[in-house]
């Protein structure tokens, strides 16, 4: 018996040590410039706290670490792949030039060539829902996980920054290990790098200014709820008070939607199915904040649709938050 409570104690002790081990690769660095990886980001306050507080960014939890090794270790093995099949990735870890003075840094992953041409190639390892609900550039660009919207930004200003004509994403399926490829042209997405450069532009307005940006009015995808300057932005205090008040929806249908939801988190087919007949009763009641029988809380925005993608236009916007697991 006591050697039995030994190996427990031993066990965890081998969990703890790996969940230390993660939190060595969370650092906090200098950052003086708009970094492509992030500029995709809504929030314009984000950017500029980014560049000017970034001694002041939270540490986030050490589960952010083993998602950011885990995205290494993937990329590693897709490189080793492409390789054993036949292609081999150059100039891993290229730093681009911004001849514009738009003080944009960054780096591409890796560049491939494929008919004496060489391309931008981004890899990016996805859950099995982000997997399937991801299959063309407009699914990312519309995406209800702001993280994956931010994508097509960071691959368009690669390709344009590198002088290529195109480039495309190599996409991998962490559970099955399925890839894919989503190609992005430049001349198809140039308005949506000229949009992005006016927004960097007045980024660095306000830094120079030393004026912080007017915030992210849309809570989209519980931006402030996650960003890591939330306690020093007036906006990410504001979360816990529409907690409070919120809407509590107790119809018997939608709390049974939402107990169906909840048991079947692993299944995606019933998961989406369920998810978008409770989504749709949700929007019907309009913006607001909901919360069905202290199970979930869903947020209804309303998104505006940029021209330079699909016909513009207003749409509702409806994200989710589990209060119990």
């Amino acid at each position: 018996m006591e050697a039995i409570t030994n190996l427990r104690e031993k066990a965890k002790e081998i969990v703890n040590k790996y969940n230390k081990f993660a939190e060595l690769n969370i650092t906090n660095r200098p950052v003086y410039s708009n970094q492509i990886s992030e500029i995709g980001n809504p929030c314009d306050r984000y950017l500029f706290y980014n560049r000017t507080n970034w001694q002041s960014k939270k540490r986030p939890e050490s589960i952010l670490g083993l998602i950011f090794r885990e995205g290494r270790l993937h990329e590693r093995d897709i490189k080793a792949t492409l390789l054993q099949i036949g292609y081999e990735t150059k100039k891993a870890e290229i730093e681009l030039v911004d001849n514009e003075g738009l003080n944009i840094t960054g780096h591409i992953d890796s560049m491939i060539e494929i008919d004496g041409k060489e391309y931008p190639i981004e890899f990016k390892s996805l859950s099995q829902n982000t997997w399937n609900e991801t299959d063309t550039i407009t699914d990312m660009l519309e995406h209800k996980y702001y993280y994956v919207r931010k994508y097509p930004i960071q691959l368009i200003f690669y390709v344009y920054l590198s002088g290529a004509d195109a480039g495309f994403f190599l996409l991998k399926n962490k559970v099955t290990g399925e890839w894919k490829t989503i190609v992005m042209e430049l001349a198809e997405y140039k308005g949506l790098v000229d949009i992005t450069k006016e927004r960097i532009k007045k980024i660095n307005q306000s830094v120079i200014n030393d004026e912080p940006p007017s915030v992210y009015e849309g809570f989209d995808e519980w931006i402030c709820v996650s960003c890591p300057y939330n306690h020093i932005c007036e906006k990410g205090l504001i979360y816990e008070k529409e907690i409070k008040e919120s809407i509590n929806l107790s119809n018997d249908d939608i709390v049974r939607l939402a107990k169906i939801l909840l048991e079947n988190k692993d299944s995606y087919e019933q998961y989406k199915k369920t998810d978008e007949l409770l989504s749709k009763i949700i929007k019907g009641n309009g913006e607001g904040s909901y919360i069905i029988n202290d199970l979930v809380q869903f947020r209804v925005t309303r998104r505006v649709k940029e021209s330079y993608e699909v016909k513009g236009g207003e749409y509702l916007v409806i994200n989710k938050k589990w209060l119990k697991s």
